[in-house]
């Protein structure tokens, strides 16, 4: 990395530091794009990052970071077990998929199915 790219970098982690939520995520976002993904956790995790940001995390590391792809997963998938409509169920799909991959590096694909089938029996009891 360039010196210049470090210091900015740098001025990007002491104004995450002092400012609201934004100056994290904004060097969430830049440490994404430079696909520094142990960086972009460690930001995300001490300033904060938002859903979308979170999912992108988790897709770049999924084959690195599996368990913690897989919380991200779990977690952004919780609220839209509860929603209707084809776009929650498209959103919930991709997530689905995502976590059976994380399942498949973790080498804990029983824990895959043990959980689809826990979702369709609360889905059936919903009424959904």
């Amino acid at each position: 990395m360039s010196p210049e790219r470090e210091k900015a970098l740098d001025l990007l982690r002491a104004d995450a530091k002092w400012k609201d939520a934004h100056g994290g995520r904004f060097l969430v976002d830049v440490l994404l794009d430079d696909k520094d993904t142990d960086a972009a956790w460690q930001a995300a995790t001490t300033y904060g990052a938002h859903g979308g940001q979170w999912l992108t995390l988790a897709d770049q590391s999924r084959p690195t970071r599996p368990a913690n792809a897989l919380v991200v997963y779990l977690r952004l998938a919780a609220p839209l077990t509860r929603r209707t409509g084809n776009r929650a169920y498209e959103q919930l799909v991709g997530l689905l998929l995502s976590m059976r991959d994380c399942h498949r590096y973790l080498g804990t694909p029983d824990d895959f199915t043990t959980y689809i089938t826990d979702l369709r029996a609360a889905q059936s009891g919903s009424g959904t």
